[in-house]
């Protein structure tokens, strides 16, 4: 759960330009194994331009645990700042994707309201020139799987870069499952269909394209390989 707080944690959804921004987070472990983790926020404007991304926790999550974390300040609402509705993300991950990190669950988000008040004058630019990479990591246990959409927005005023791109997440061995389809699961299903398609190729009484999961039109050994690294593992579907 993610809101908007003032200096005294309590719930706001009203900020002129000028003030700070707070906020209130409550997050819980429904493991059964304690967990460490990290917490960012992001805030853009209506327009869904970004102007502040901020770590405000780090530490341990017990299991079973439900914690509420309250921080004020994160950011200042610049002078110059839109008004109207702005967003608020809150994203919880095991470390940032750079070191490998992915989310614990998807993002939650929540609005608030930007109104004039404050100065007029334009914040200083901090935003350094330069190339960017963007790391994704799909954690290797219950990841969801399906389409995913990435919105990259990228602002130096006045210009305005962004880009869309999607892509599909896929448990690679997950060949078929108790009704035939893939179920999620990479077990000894999936190593029964490739083992009655081996040493089989197109057009053999056994082959099973299926089953060619390094694409080279035999069943060998190299297919064997990938559902074996993969045994075990499993995802949503």
């Amino acid at each position: 759960n993610l809101t908007t707080a003032d200096s005294g944690g309590n719930p706001k959804t009203t900020f002129n330009r000028g003030e700070y921004l707070g906020f209130k987070v409550t997050i819980k472990n429904h493991d059964l194994t304690t967990h460490d983790a990290k917490l960012y926020i992001n805030a853009f404007y209506g327009n869904e331009i970004p102007f502040g991304i901020q770590k405000i926790w780090e530490g341990t999550v017990q299991a079973q645990e439900q914690k509420t974390i309250t921080v004020w300040p994160v950011f200042e609402i610049p002078d110059n700042a839109p008004t109207g509705t702005a967003l608020a993300t809150a994203n919880l991950l095991t470390d940032t994707p750079a070191n490998g990190g992915f989310a614990y669950c998807p993002e939650k988000t929540s609005t608030f309201q930007i109104e004039s008040g404050g100065g007029t004058q334009p914040p200083t630019p901090t935003t350094q020139e330069g190339t960017y990479n963007i790391t994704f990591r799909i954690p290797d246990m219950y990841a969801k799987l399906g389409n995913y959409t990435v919105h990259v927005i990228s602002y130096y005023p006045p210009l305005l870069a962004q880009n869309t791109t999607t892509f599909e997440v896929i448990l690679v061995g997950d060949l078929t499952g108790p009704d035939g389809e893939p179920d999620g699961k990479v077990n000894m299903r999936d190593i029964a269909l490739v083992a009655r398609a081996f040493g089989s190729y197109p057009g053999d009484e056994n082959w099973n394209p299926i089953a060619d999961l390094y694409p080279d039109g035999k069943i060998n050994m190299r297919d064997v390989a990938i559902v074996a690294r993969n045994y075990g593992k499993e995802a949503i579907p």
